[in-house]
This record gives structure tokens, C-alpha cells and sequence, in this order.
């Protein structure tokens, strides 16, 4: 390290050795002589101490940067390699006394303004929650004081009542027949015979018996009964010949053969399809129109929905056929026929 006086400084900074003695003296150094010796130390504090007073900022490096790199290597395939590397850069900063102390003030301020912010919400909502009170407890003594206050006219008109003057209907003048009534036509001997007439051939009316809902309704439909417009009610003429439905139940003479579908069947009894389906189900069976049944559970329908069965077979007329081709008798030998090109 070389070492240079007072004097040679002077000479390098191109100032006055006096001037530089003054501003050696003003940074703290001892140097009095321009023939003592400035080591690098004190020219450093020298310098900081003019960039200082010369309004410039001198700080020590206030951040660290540190890099590092990782090679490695991966295999590729058989004998291939492939080199990676990893470079990782971290920087640190370093943060000066004053930015530390202005970052705890600002954390306390921002403490003091939260507190304060949830004082001031406690306390309106302390203050809200008495107004709400307030008017509460005044709706119910408003609610009370009539209350507390009716009885008081109830005594006063019990004590002296009025007396009460009902209000006197006229009178009603009852409607005179002062009219006297039309003298009935004299009738002729021609009405009075025509009358008994009438009453020969009209027949003799007879009290019937109360008839159930069920017949009273077959009548009505049977003789035509309908009502009109306007709520006047029109019988039309009866019909005599009408037909009436029968009221027991028809029993039909089913045949099945070794399978029948459900809607066969059901064609075959005179019933809906559903109904059939319907009783399927409650028998624990649940089957579709076109579904095939066998000539067991038909029967058991059949004969459960109160018909005949029949069973018949599917080749039954192949089987009257061959019936009926069956020949009956003793078979007899004779003797053969021998024909010659055609000839007997």
C-alpha cells in the first residue's frame, strides 16, 4: 500500500494544502502538517465528509446480490448425456436505521386508526342499539296508555245510562180484496161430458216406493231426462223399445290354446286389456298387452274373472284333418297287376 502525504493529496485533488488541512480538520482527522501521511482510511472519510457537504448521500452498499450456478448432468437414451444448469440469483437489501423506525411508526399508526375505527363502529352501534330501545319501550307505553285509559268511559256510561228510544215501524196496512173474485164461465153439458170421458180412461195413479240411486238413475236415462236452457227442465217422450243394458254378469266360453297374449285374452272375454293387466298385478305379475301367456295362467284368469274356459290345442285342425282322413275296415291282399310298356 503507498502511502501519500498531505502534500501530495493536495497536489492530486489539484486544491491547497491549507485548504485541505481546513477540510481534513472539519472531518475529524488529527493532520496539522502537510508533510504527514493520509492512508486510505482517512482518505476515505475525507471523501464522505466532502460528498456530505456538498448536499450528495453517502450510504454503504445497501444491497447484496448473490448468484449461483448448478450444473448436472442427465442421461438420454443409452450412452447420450445432457448437461443442465441451474442458475439461482438472491438479492438482499439492507435497509438503513430511519426506513426501519419510519416502517414502525406507520404499522403504529395504522394500529391507533384500526382501533379507533372499531371504537367509533362499537360505539354507533352502542348508540343505535339505545335508540332502538328507546323507541321500543315508547311504542309499548303508547300501547299500554289506551288500555290503561278505556275503562274509564265504560264506568261513566254504566253508572248513568241513557235511556234508549227505539225507533217505531209504521204501521202496515194490510192489502184489502176489495176486488171480488171473477164468477167461474158456466161450463156446458159438452165440457162435462167430455171431462168424465177423460177421467174413464185416464189410469189410476199409484204410490210408488222410494227407488235407490242406482235405479232412480237408470230411469232417468232410460226415459231421456235432460235439462234445457235457462234451468226449465224437458222430459223428452219415452221410448218403449229402447234397449236396456243387462245388469248380471255375462259369462263367456273362453278357448285357449297352449300360448294367448294378454290382449287376446281380454278381446276374448269382452274386458279391457287393462283390466286384465290391472289383475295381473294385484297377483303379483306384471305383464304388457302383447305379452305372451301360457295356457295355465290364462285358465286361471279366465276362470278367477268368472268364464268358461276351453282349451284347444294349436294343431287342432291338422288333427281333425287326419280324423277325418282315418279309414276304417280289413285289409285285404290281391293279386299284382303287371303291365307291359303300358299294356295290363
Amino acid at each position: 500500500m503507498t502511502q501519500v502525504t498531505v502534500k501530495q493529496l493536495a497536489q492530486v485533488v489539484d486544491t491547497p494544502v491549507e485548504r485541505l488541512l481546513q477540510q481534513m480538520r472539519e472531518a475529524g482527522l488529527s493532520h496539522t502538517s502537510a508533510e504527514q501521511v493520509v492512508t486510505d482510511n482517512e482518505k476515505q472519510a475525507l471523501l464522505a465528509h466532502l460528498k456530505s457537504s456538498h448536499g450528495a448521500k453517502v450510504d454503504e452498499p445497501r444491497k447484496i446480490t448473490l448468484q449461483r450456478k448448478t450444473t448436472t448432468k442427465l442421461k438420454v437414451g443409452g450412452s447420450k448425456t445432457i448437461s443442465v444448469e441451474v442458475r439461482k440469483k438472491k438479492t438482499f437489501v439492507k435497509r438503513s436505521p430511519d426506513e426501519i423506525e419510519a416502517e414502525k411508526q406507520r404499522e403504529l399508526e395504522e394500529q391507533r386508526a384500526a382501533e379507533e375505527a372499531a371504537r367509533q363502529k362499537a360505539a354507533e352501534e352502542a348508540r343505535q342499539q339505545a335508540e332502538e330501545e328507546a323507541r321500543r319501550q315508547a311504542e309499548a307505553a303508547k300501547t299500554q296508555a289506551p288500555a290503561a285509559a278505556s275503562p274509564e268511559p265504560v264506568a261513566a256510561v254504566s253508572a248513568d245510562p241513557a235511556p234508549v228510544v227505539a225507533p217505531v215501524a209504521p204501521p202496515v196496512e194490510e192489502r184489502k180484496k176489495d176486488e171480488p173474485r171473477r164468477p167461474d164461465k158456466a161450463r156446458s153439458d159438452d165440457d162435462e161430458r167430455r171431462d168424465r170421458k177423460q177421467a174413464q180412461h185416464r189410469p189410476s195413479l199409484k204410490a210408488k216406493a222410494p227407488l235407490s240411486r242406482t235405479a232412480r238413475s237408470g230411469e232417468d236415462d232410460a226415459d231421456g231426462f235432460r235439462r234445457g236452457g235457462r234451468g226449465k227442465s224437458k222430459l223428452k217422450k219415452r221410448n218403449a223399445h229402447g234397449f236396456q243394458s243387462p245388469t248380471g254378469p255375462i259369462v263367456r266360453e273362453v278357448a285357449i290354446g297352449e300360448t294367448i297374449t294378454v290382449g287376446d285374452l281380454a278381446q276374448q272375454m269382452s274386458v279391457k286389456a287393462a283390466e286384465v293387466i290391472k289383475f295381473m298385478f294385484k297377483m303379483g305379475t306384471p305383464v304388457t298387452i302383447n305379452q305372451v301367456l301360457d295356457q295355465e295362467t290364462a285358465q286361471l284368469i279366465a276362470e278367477e274373472l268368472g268364464h268358461k274356459v276351453k282349451l284347444v290345442s294349436d294343431n287342432a285342425l291338422e288333427e281333425q284333418l287326419a280324423e277325418l282322413l282315418k279309414f276304417e275296415g280289413e285289409a285285404i291282399t290281391r293279386a299284382p297287376v303287371v303291365t307291359v310298356m303300358g299294356h295290363v
